[in-house]
């Protein structure tokens, strides 16, 4: 891999406070402290992205930069409870990573006797969802089943816009809008400080603050949900969608937008293999319950409306090409904005640019789908995977999804200061019992 490379697409990410993905595993068997600490080594030779730190440069570019003597964090925990880790991990949450000092990943290992939780804390400007889910993969294949040699998977980000397909291009209004709008920064740009970050970053905290919770979809019922989904010729993500939108509209009796996660790996212009780098997108449709209509009809049509969308390059692919041609340090002083750090009027033509208001109805979901993994692993079982997307600026909670073994897991991250967990629970245990259905 290159020694020092520039951020593009995931420019947009470096001065957001609330960027963390979270990818949990629980491990049954022998729990050795060594051969995890050799495995987690390992995967810098594997995946060498995760070695690497952050470079500030000049005009607010920032470089991925390989750097002698830097260590990956890992840090060890004392097992007394099965949720330990989840409350380990929201504390973990409040720490900023020191972006020039450590990789932009924290390995959490919560140890017990007979099992121990591996928890990868990842900064989504190192990879999406996906690229947890194949750094946490391999890491069990080298401790669980004592493989060696895993081929080394080079990260290749996207760089331009013929990386992407054709059809995804941008009305030419819109790239000189774009082009307007860099002019103007370039000529006002600011840096801001890591001192400035850091407030930031605890300032975002103390007004949202953050609640984490874990419901899991009954493992018997879990073939019948997908014996249902085939019936009605739907997918699950498209009934977790309908299941929220139709909670939600219980409460506040309007049409709810709901972002959801793409993974667009296969539609690269490249190979991505199994490296770790962002090529997750997201579209984010207005959609209406009709409560004259059964929860499955309801499913079929805004399983219609996701796939319209699903299967247009335009829709599909306008965060990518937004995120490679606008210039990335614009994103930093709206991340300020929230706090009072910085105000202008460009501000108000990059949120038009973009699409963003500061508080929506709606939702965001991130479904990782199966995850392709033997639960027997050598002496091994492994349980209970769960995968929290990164907090949202502009809604109350976020939904992550993760199957494993059958076993599908919500895990919703939210802004405790605005909702409550009573909320949540209610939320999530409403769309459940609609799955259920």
């Amino acid at each position: 891999m290159e020694s020092k490379y520039e951020m593009l697409i995931e420019r947009n990410f470096y001065q957001n406070p609330s960027m963390y993905l979270v990818t949990k595993i629980t491990v049954i068997g022998e729990y050795n402290s060594k051969r995890l600490e050799d495995s987690i080594k390992e995967m810098e030779r594997v995946h060498p992205i995760i070695s690497y730190v952050l470079e500030e440069g000049d005009e607010g570019k920032v470089y991925f930069a390989k750097k002698e003597d830097i260590k990956i964090t890992v840090k060890y925990f004392e097992r007394k409870n099965q949720n330990d880790w989840l409350r380990i991990t929201r504390d973990e949450e409040f720490i900023p990573l020191e972006f020039d000092k450590e990789p932009p990943l924290r390995f959490l290992i919560i140890h017990g006797e007979e099992e121990f939780d591996i928890v990868i804390l990842g900064h989504h400007l190192l990879g999406d969802g996906k690229s947890f889910q194949y750094l946490m993969q391999d890491l069990l294949e080298v401790y669980c089943n004592k493989t060696q040699n895993l081929p080394i998977q080079e990260t290749r980000c996207i760089r331009k816009t013929e990386d992407m397909p054709r059809e995804s291009a941008l009305p030419i209004e819109f790239v000189e809008a774009i082009q307007s709008v860099n002019t103007e920064w370039s000529s006002i740009r600011r840096q801001f400080t890591r001192e400035e970050y850091e407030k930031l970053f605890n300032d975002y905290h103390e007004v949202h603050g953050l609640g984490l919770l874990v419901e899991s979809y009954d493992k018997e019922k879990y073939p019948s949900l997908i014996r249902r989904c085939k019936e009605h010729g739907v997918t699950v993500n498209s009934a977790l969608v309908t299941a929220f939108v139709a909670v939600l509209y219980k409460v506040k009796k309007e049409e709810q937008k709901a972002t959801v996660a793409i993974d667009l790996r296969n539609q690269m212009k490249f190979e991505t293999n199994r490296c770790i780098a962002n090529y997750s997108s997201a579209i984010s449709p207005l959609l209406q319950y009709d409560v004259k209509d059964t929860f499955w009809g309801n499913v079929k049509h805004i399983h219609k409306l996701l796939k319209e969308d699903l299967k247009n390059p335009s829709k599909t692919f306008t965060i990518l090409q937004l995120f490679n041609q606008l210039d990335g340090s614009i994103f930093d002083p709206l991340y300020y904005a929230e706090n009072g750090t910085y105000q202008g009027e460009i501000l108000m033509k990059v949120a038009k640019l973009l699409g963003f208001e500061n508080r929506e109805q709606g939702f965001d979901i991130s479904n990782l789908g199966v995850v392709n993994s033997n639960p027997n692993m050598g002496e091994y079982v492994i349980r209970d995977y769960v995968f929290f997307a990164n907090p949202t600026t502009v809604y109350d909670f976020t939904v992550g999804v993760a199957t494993l073994n059958e076993q599908l897991n919500l895990a919703i991250c939210y802004k405790k200061n605005s909702i409550t967990e009573e909320t949540i629970r209610e939320y999530t245990k409403g769309a459940i019992e609609l799955l259920c259905s």
